[in-house]
């Protein structure tokens, strides 16, 4: 079984590569056949990826539309091979698009290996689909 540090450091380090908008580094964490859902009212959010879909394409796809200027976790929880990261972001729409601050929570599932085997994400969907009804993304 994974123990906890192993969590604690690929929790860090995928983290870190979201923030350097680096994809491939992220996938590098994601376990083969790995989902990605974000939950909430998704029926407004045109193309945005809300799931459950592949991860790697999905975290590509948000990688190439918002840049992550600051990650600040709040707290992240582990217990077994479950992780929730609550984190404060900074976020600027790509390419140059308006900035904003929000909070954002993961619910992560690892494999044997360490992986992210599935992330369900709690993100503010109504600015969501603000943003995507007004053409910002």
């Amino acid at each position: 079984m994974i123990d906890r540090d192993r969590i604690r450091q690929a929790v860090r380090e995928a983290y870190d590569a979201r923030q350097r908008g680096d994809t491939d580094a992220f996938a590098t964490y994601l376990a083969p056949g790995a989902t990605y859902r974000l939950t909430g009212d998704t029926s407004r959010l045109g193309s945005f990826p809300a799931g459950p879909v592949d991860a790697a394409k999905a975290i590509g796809a948000l990688i190439g539309r918002f840049r992550f200027n600051t990650i600040e976790p709040v707290c992240v929880l582990i217990d077994g091979r479950h992780a929730v990261v609550h984190y404060r972001a900074g976020v600027t729409i790509i390419p140059d698009g308006p900035s904003f601050e929000t909070e954002i929570a993961d619910f992560l599932t690892f494999d044997d290996e360490g992986r992210i085997s599935n992330l369900v994400e709690f993100a503010d969907t109504g600015a969501i689909a603000h943003m995507a009804a007004s053409g910002l993304i």
